[in-house]
């Protein structure tokens, strides 16, 4: 497994760099209203030059506000075609389409190729349980299938995927399978939502508590994030994840990046999931997850599930 982090950590094979993979993150570096277009791009340059070997970089979603500063898009100026041919290296520098419809990102699709971006990772599709949807709710999946949500429908989702695969460019689905949309009250935010398909809910971990640690490494791969926490422990609902990561294959789906991977407990620590949900697909997919502030040694496990 490739992770990807916020911080540089070995691979198995060489250094695999995420650029801020976090939501807090994304917000500070992509719609930042501090950071001008050019000094965004000396930060993208600092950080092609400076890991030269790595196994991925990682571009996040465009900064609308520079539209309303005049100023232009970073992503899509001459520099940033030119920064991307000149370190690319033939690694992959995925593009991260944050909250783009799926319309959005057909019609950009073959200027992000030019620019010289090699995948683009889409917003989760597993549904969201809120009419007034903000970011984080596509982080509360109501199951393990596509939902028709604000950022498009089945047809238009997969009418993209087939466009930018015709291009050359990869699919990168995050997706979210250690927990799913808890009620709307704080007391009940630990017990599913009545949206919650009855998959999910079948391997709710009723009797748990939330985590009130993150440095304390039993707790955040046992407890709760302040969502419903699902079984990932037993083997059927590690096949129902296999089930849906074959159906986003087959759309054209070709690598995934998987949510809270620091919670996800290693075979090493008792625990299958990551190794029998993905082994079989390592071959022909590329697969990394977010881990958030974690020591590097921490984040070395994962290269070994």
């Amino acid at each position: 497994m490739k992770v990807g982090t916020n911080q540089t950590v070995t691979s198995d094979k060489k250094m695999a760099v995420v650029w801020y993979d976090s939501h807090d993150s994304y917000w500070t570096f992509g719609y930042t209203k501090k950071m001008g277009s050019n000094m965004c791009l000396d930060e993208w340059e600092n950080l092609l030059r400076t890991f030269p070997d790595s196994d991925v970089l990682f571009y996040p979603h465009p900064d609308y506000d520079y539209i309303n500063r005049n100023e232009p898009i970073p992503w899509v100026t001459d520099r940033m075609r030119y920064l991307n041919e000149k370190y690319g290296n033939g690694r992959k520098i995925i593009f991260h389409a944050f909250l783009w419809s799926f319309d959005k990102i057909y019609n950009n699709a073959y200027i992000i190729k030019q620019q010289g971006f090699t995948d683009v990772q889409i917003t989760p599709v597993q549904g969201v349980k809120d009419d007034n949807v903000e970011f984080w709710h596509y982080y509360q999946p109501l199951g393990l299938n596509f939902y028709d949500s604000p950022i498009g429908n089945f047809d238009e989702y997969s009418t993209m995927i087939s466009h930018i695969r015709k291009l050359g460019l990869g699919v990168i689905q995050d997706i979210i399978f250690r927990h799913c949309a808890g009620k709307n009250t704080y007391q009940e935010r630990l017990i599913p939502n009545d949206k919650v398909s009855d998959v999910m809910k079948e391997f709710w971990l009723s009797d748990k508590y939330d985590n009130d640690d993150y440095n304390d490494r039993w707790k955040c791969v046992n407890l709760p994030t302040g969502m419903p926490m699902m079984n990932i422990w037993d083997n059927r609902y590690q096949e129902e994840c296999k089930k849906f990561l074959t159906k986003l294959k087959e759309l054209g789906i070709t690598g995934f990046r998987l949510d809270q991977l620091k919670h996800y407990p290693t075979r090493a620590e008792g625990c299958d999931f990551l190794y029998n949900v993905f082994n079989d697909l390592e071959n022909s997919t590329y697969i990394y997850g977010e881990v958030i502030d974690y020591p590097r040694h921490m984040c070395d496990m994962y290269t070994k599930y």
